[in-house]
């Protein structure tokens, strides 16, 4: 087990409690539910999402002849 170093923490009420109520139904201390959650927070490779990236949808096909008056005809093929 690696050494562990001991620090303080102040939690509002609510955070306090959650972390109470988890520890309790995992079956485990506050300290190791922290250190799991910080495990999973800070050394976890992100899960790529399923969802698009929508900043790299921006600018998509751009046209720079089209501005906002446009977007009817942009959209949907037809003029305002």
């Amino acid at each position: 087990m690696p050494t562990l170093h001991r620090t303080q923490v102040l939690l509002e009420r609510r955070h306090y409690e959650m972390l109470k109520r988890l520890a309790h139904e995992e079956g485990l201390s506050l300290s190791a539910l922290l250190r799991q959650i910080l495990d999973q927070s800070l050394f976890q490779p992100e899960k790529p999402s399923k969802r698009p990236n929508l900043e790299a949808l921006a600018g998509l096909g751009r046209d720079p002849h089209l501005t906002g008056r446009d977007h009817d005809q942009a959209l949907y093929g037809r003029s305002t």
